[in-house]
């Protein structure tokens, strides 16, 4: 009888070791797995797609069980624009954590990048509704992305507001809002908005070049453009120049504008190719807009520009 005890006590320890063993093991990986995530996140951060992916598929093999890791996962294959491939493991990240807002709004992002806006809106409004998101500014300004591509511009304009509530400098919103109005035909309104938005951040080309458009728009080719050196990286400070004592017309104005539009727009397409700043306007709502096409062309400024400015 204290044989078979004897056996039973030894059992159970036996089985107590491997436990304590297993579990040692498991976090030993996990701390493996952490080490190698946050050194994807580096290269994450300064661009490198390759090296954080490579380091994110080896914290994958060691605990694929973290939420944080697809959601980083989705990060990079949304960047790479393999939205399938991003849509899964952001998926993924909200089956270990339902509840992980950012993933959520990630999510909503990769179907914004298919052009499945009611999907991307479905996704911004479930973040817009958990209150321990800490950024919800950013989820309207998507939904306002969202519905100014849908053709929906009164939508577009209210959630672009409401995401200006909470952050009245939000970049983006403004932007957003500013092209909304545009696509409306509310030209000044989008003028002050990209005023305070280039205040923000004057290095951004995009900017510059969305306010020097919706100056044209609103005929308003006394305003001067300035761009920083920083803007393009090689440019000077350029300036319309003004002379004392002699009043520059529009004239010259409408020369310096028509020789210099196609040379700005490619560089700020170039600077910043693909941004989700340069928006082009719905095609049902360019009517009410006051669009550049609807004036002369850029070679008929230069020619006008150059006759009235050796005239004057």
């Amino acid at each position: 009888m204290k044989r078979h005890i004897l056996i039973w006590i030894g059992c159970i320890v036996l089985m107590m070791a491997f436990a304590a063993c297993a579990t040692q093991n498991k976090e030993a990986k996990k701390r493996e797995a952490n080490a190698y995530r946050r050194v994807g996140e580096a290269h994450l951060q300064q661009g490198n797609l390759p090296a954080a992916m490579k380091e994110f598929k080896k914290a994958e093999a060691k605990n694929p069980d973290d939420h944080l890791l697809q959601n980083d996962l989705g990060l990079v294959y949304a960047r790479l624009e393999k939205f399938d491939e991003a849509i899964v493991h952001y998926k993924k990240a909200l089956d270990l954590s339902p509840n992980y807002g950012p993933a959520m709004n990630s999510l909503g992002n990769a179907y914004a990048g298919k052009e499945d806006w009611d999907q991307a809106i479905f996704y911004y409004n479930k973040v817009t509704k958990d209150v321990l998101y800490a950024t919800p500014h950013i989820a309207y300004s998507n939904l306002g992305n969202a519905y100014y591509y849908k053709g929906d511009l009164e939508r577009s304009e209210k959630y672009y507001r409401e995401a200006l509530e909470i952050r009245p400098d939000f970049i983006n919103a403004l932007s957003g809002l500013s092209q909304t109005y545009i696509a409306m035909g509310r030209i000044p309104e989008a003028v002050v908005k990209l005023e305070k938005a280039v205040r923000k951040a004057p290095d951004s080309a995009a900017l510059h070049f969305q306010l020097g458009r919706a100056y044209q728009l609103a005929l308003e080719f006394e305003k001067p453009i300035v761009l920083t050196s920083r803007s393009f990286g090689w440019l000077r400070i350029l300036r319309w120049p003004t002379r004392p004592k002699r009043r520059v017309g529009r004239s010259w104005l409408y020369f310096r504008v028509g020789f210099y539009a196609p040379l700005l727009k490619r560089m700020a397409s170039c600077y910043q190719k693909k941004s989700m700043d340069l928006k082009p306007i719905p095609v049902r709502y360019k009517k009410n807009a006051n669009l550049a096409r609807e004036k002369p062309n850029d070679r008929i400024r230069i020619f006008l520009g150059a006759i009235f400015w050796v005239a004057t």
